[in-house]
């Protein structure tokens, strides 16, 4: 139990918790954070279903019947290794720096060991150094860092040669399975809501493929990935991308900065939206 002002606290499973308990939780624990991330219940119910959080494995921080604090876990087997992600982290600003954020963490690592899980994973924005340390005590190191970038689409010339076609995901799943392994969690085909995947050829051989989704007017790119490593093919498949969707703003999400690919991007960037770390623990 942790005190504040003479009150005592406690952190329980979100399947003991009500829906709208959570909800007041999550919003009211983000609502100065540096991204908006409160949300109304519609979707709110889409966020979990789509990065497969769970009340099974989710955590609450109570003071006297009041929800203070909130984790969001999901826990499933990712190329045959029992994986967690932590969808977020949010305590309420009266009740940071008492210790809530340290329980959450230690009763969500808690559920991880029942659940033999073997790595963990989590995203903060890189700005955030008190959440950052905190995950660091607790056994997370930095593994990137991941920037989401607009791009400027009147930087690319027209590309003549490249074509690019929707595919089925299933119909070449063997094929490409080796281009989509390693990504962050949110950037994972499993993950993503209405999801598209492109392959880019010249002639008849495959030069690579694009993940995304499209929203309205903005394309999200998940993950570009090249046959051959070579930054001038990304610059083509890129082109023939934007000339094929020229209606929409096209925002590269989550791009590891160690891949060759997030050179490009900023080469080619007209705003950086957001950075943040990529976290794990084994």
């Amino acid at each position: 139990m942790i005190q504040k002002g003479g009150a005592l606290m406690n952190v329980k499973s979100m399947m003991n918790c009500s829906f709208q308990d959570a909800m007041k939780a999550w919003n009211e624990g983000f609502q100065d954070y540096t991204v908006d991330l409160t949300m109304n219940v519609e979707r709110f119910i889409k966020m979990m279903s789509t990065k497969r959080l769970s009340p099974e494995y989710s955590v609450l921080a109570y003071d006297e019947g009041k929800p203070v604090g909130i984790i969001l876990n999901s826990i499933q087997p990712l190329q045959g290794i029992q994986s967690a992600y932590n969808g977020g982290t949010a305590v309420h600003p009266d009740y940071r720096n008492l210790g809530v954020g340290q329980r959450l963490i230690e009763a969500s690592l808690s559920v991880y060991e029942k659940e033999k899980v073997a790595k963990a994973s989590l995203e903060a924005i890189s700005t955030n150094n008190p959440a950052i340390q905190l995950y660091k005590n607790n056994g997370y190191i930095i593994k990137d860092h991941l920037d989401t970038i607009e791009l400027d689409k009147a930087t690319f010339k027209q590309e003549r040669d490249l074509t690019l076609k929707l595919v089925a995901h299933e119909d070449c799943k063997k094929d490409i399975s080796q281009y989509f392994q390693g990504m962050p969690w949110q950037n994972s085909v499993d993950f993503i809501d209405e999801r598209e995947l492109y392959q880019f050829s010249l002639g008849r051989q495959a030069a690579g493929y694009a993940l995304l989704s499209r929203n309205r007017d903005r394309l999200t790119l998940f993950h570009l990935q090249a046959v051959r490593k070579d930054k001038s093919v990304y610059e083509r498949m890129l082109r023939a991308l934007v000339h094929q969707f020229k209606e929409y703003r096209v925002v590269a999400f989550n791009t590891p900065q160690s891949y060759e690919v997030n050179e490009v991007y900023h080469k080619h960037a007209s705003q950086k939206l957001v950075e943040q770390v990529w976290m794990e623990r084994s």
